[in-house]
């Protein structure tokens, strides 16, 4: 950390914790540690959102060392860091702790590699919630997660915001119904693009289920 103009003895809360996890990271991944440290963003100092990106690119490596890797050579890693970059980082865990196979679908797409706008981040959101859809670590969703990858809507640019919302409604109805949720995610309407009424039916069986 020589490199790191702000690095000292009287270190503010968000550089202790960018600090913290620098140095956890060189123990699980030298090489990722040593290319986020010389991250411009980085070196001249750190805001909240620039020491959260460290805190959660080296969480993302305890998971899976491969993915961060990946991620700290992105051209959206590399210059200034947003609120919804971070946190797409954080959805990505909850994605490749279950299954690693899933972010090797969309990693090189246009929408995700060159940028990582908050509708992005709410797409991944809504992945990693059909994952893992009762939040509590069983992956109950990842067949489910599996299909919805494939789509063809879901490798393009976002269009509108009924994409996400369909994603989220899914994955409510995922941890109501595992079954019933599995079943929609197969049908038809699921690969064509997404409209209001393919948002409303999802919604209507929610109302319905209970």
């Amino acid at each position: 950390m020589k490199n790191l103009s702000w690095y000292g003895p009287d270190l503010t809360d968000a550089e202790q914790a960018a600090a913290d996890a620098l140095d956890l990271l060189v123990r699980s991944n030298e090489a990722t540690a040593k290319r986020v440290a010389s991250r411009t963003w980085l070196v001249d100092g750190v805001t909240e959102d620039e020491s959260q990106a460290v805190v959660q690119i080296q969480r993302l490596a305890v998971i899976n060392s491969d993915a961060a890797a990946d991620i700290a050579i992105l051209p959206w890693f590399d210059d200034s860091i947003e609120e919804q970059e971070w946190q797409a980082v954080q959805h990505i865990q909850t994605i490749v702790k279950h299954d690693p196979l899933l972010f090797q679908t969309f990693k090189r797409k246009n929408w995700f590699f060159d940028s990582i706008t908050v509708a992005e981040a709410g797409r991944l959101e809504g992945l990693s919630k059909i994952v893992d859809p009762q939040g509590n670590g069983t992956g109950a969703g990842v067949s489910v997660a599996s299909k919805v990858v494939q789509l063809g809507w879901f490798n393009s640019p976002i269009v509108g915001t009924y994409q996400n919302q369909l994603m989220s409604e899914l994955a409510t109805l995922l941890a109501r119904d595992i079954t019933l949720g599995a079943r929609v995610a197969g049908m038809p309407f699921m690969a064509d693009s997404i409209e209001s009424h393919d948002v409303g039916l999802i919604r209507t069986l929610l109302e319905l289920r209970g």
